[in-house]
């Protein structure tokens, strides 16, 4: 007889977050997604009729909160676990969640790493807390049950306004509404990478290129003396697509010619830097062109390569780049070619 399914209710306002979730959590052979609700009072009304065994709650919903929804759970099916997943770092909202008969609290820029055992810690009638927030959040004797995560890389995604990067490889993307927001964000990623000590390669059309090159200059790096130096390349994204496509398609020998193009040291360069990381637009610029499958491709091919080689990379996503006659569907797909994602609501 096969093992019983957990059955799950995902709360969230926002589709795409929501429906991205959903379709992570269905790919788990364990868990059964049995409904979901983008508002408090629906939430109410789902728990009534699914008596689910786990609710992934989000904080934030119209109408009746999370916080809200949560004190009611104990009376509507008490035997329900609840997670919250929630973009507040608050540790008071955190320990009035616990309260409240929450179980787990996840704040969404964590969840890249937390969720999926999060999920497995509360079915289990275990306390999680995110990494963020232990130290003051459950500081009684129950704290030390709380599971601590393992790195699921693998189809799991994060939202927050801004990209956290460190020194293990990542590929990352971001939402942003408009040009202006998206120089903006770039320009954090490379200055985050130039201050690390990693040779930087910027892929951006030759506008943004201007307006990043800019912005780190009124930060006060030398981006003439870092790209004399090699730690600051600046390729161009359309001759990269170039390299990349064969027959219209990206090909994943050709992408891996061209990364190893990259980063292997040209004779006399000085090879300061110890590590790389990419920033930039290729797949963005190919679903600007109309090409979804295209582009959801080369984010594939390039996770592959590019993570195999311990290399950061960072993708920016315009708003109006998305096409809105399948936003709904080609959102979800580029956060799922992604290990973690920011920005999500400008998507939306």
């Amino acid at each position: 007889m096969a093992a019983k399914r957990a059955r799950v209710l995902v709360v969230d306002d926002h589709d795409d977050w929501r429906n991205f979730v959903c379709s992570l959590l269905k790919r788990q052979t364990g868990l059964r997604v049995v409904g979901e609700a983008a508002d408090g009072s629906e939430a109410i009304q789902k728990i009534k009729d699914l008596q689910p065994d786990l609710i992934v709650l989000d904080l934030g919903l119209p109408g009746l909160n999370g916080l809200e929804v949560a004190l009611q759970i104990r009376e509507l099916s008490p035997r329900s676990k609840v997670l919250m997943v929630t973009q507040m770092r608050a540790a008071d909202v955190a320990e009035e969640a616990f309260r409240r008969g929450v179980l787990g609290y996840v704040v969404k820029s964590e969840a890249a790493d937390e969720l999926l055992p999060a999920i497995e810690a509360v079915l289990q009638g275990k306390q999680f807390v995110s990494q963020h927030l232990v130290g003051s959040v459950l500081k009684d004797s129950r704290k030390g049950e709380a599971a601590r995560p393992d790195r699921h890389d693998e189809n799991v995604i994060t939202e927050s306004g801004s990209p956290k990067l460190d020194t293990k490889a990542r590929h990352e993307v971001e939402f942003y509404p408009d040009d202006a927001t998206f120089v903006a964000g770039l320009t954090r990623c490379v200055e985050s990478g130039l201050r690390r000590g990693d040779t930087v390669f910027v892929l951006a059309t030759e506008s943004h290129r201007a307006g990043i090159l800019q912005n780190l200059q009124a930060q006060g790096l030398d981006s003439g003396a870092l790209m004399d130096r090699g730690r600051l390349v600046l390729p161009d994204p359309y001759e990269a697509l170039a390299e990349v496509m064969v027959d219209g398609k990206p090909d994943a020998e050709r992408c891996y010619q061209f990364l190893r193009a990259l980063i292997d040291p040209a004779p006399g360069n000085s090879a300061e830097a110890n590590h790389v990381s990419f920033c930039g637009q290729v797949a963005p610029l190919l679903l600007r062109q109309g090409d979804a499958e295209g582009a959801m491709e080369l984010e594939h091919i390039w996770d592959q390569i590019s993570l195999a080689h311990g290399a950061n990379t960072f993708c920016g996503y315009i708003s109006s780049g998305i096409p809105d006659t399948n936003r709904g569907e080609i959102v979800p797909r580029i956060c799922a070619a992604h290990s973690h994602v920011y920005g999500l609501e400008s998507s939306i």
